[in-house]
């Protein structure tokens, strides 16, 4: 009788050290899958960096296979420039275009660098996208509807 409960000892010990290794195994699976998540965010934040840089450097002569891209990317820096202009109005500010200091709308001069400021808005001025018939500010290089460039 006294084999029987040994042999019972035993399968609980062995199943016990069984699950205490999964537990480990499973702890450090989640150590490393976290430190390739890790790893990816890096990876995607040098991805983006690099194609940031490529898309400064070749903006203005982009190849052919990437001008679709390029003009994208013009459109939605245009679009967040106007989301900052209109964020700016509500603040009652606008920046310089020499050195971006932020100034009172009514000023007519920067305070930092001495540019005569000017206001699109009373200009008048805008560049119509000949594609699509957007209305764009007046230093618009790319439409900000269908992305083509002005």
């Amino acid at each position: 009788m006294n084999a029987f409960f040994e042999g019972i000892g035993r399968k609980f010990s062995q199943t016990g050290q069984d699950a205490v290794k999964k537990t480990k195994d499973l702890a450090e699976i989640s150590r490393i899958n976290s430190q390739m998540t890790e790893e990816e965010k890096k990876l995607n934040k040098l991805y983006m960096k690099l194609g940031q840089l490529y898309y400064q450097m070749n903006k203005e002569t982009a190849d052919a296979l990437y001008l679709d891209i390029f003009q994208a990317i013009g459109g939605c820096l245009q679009t967040m420039d106007r989301y900052q202009v209109m964020v700016d109005e509500i603040r009652g500010i606008k920046k310089c275009r020499r050195c971006q200091t932020e100034v009172a709308l009514s000023s007519m001069f920067c305070p930092t660098c001495g540019n005569k400021l000017s206001d699109d808005r009373e200009t008048g001025v805008s560049t119509i996208c000949p594609d699509c018939g957007m209305e764009n500010g007046s230093s618009a290089t790319t439409c900000m509807k269908c992305g083509k460039l002005l």
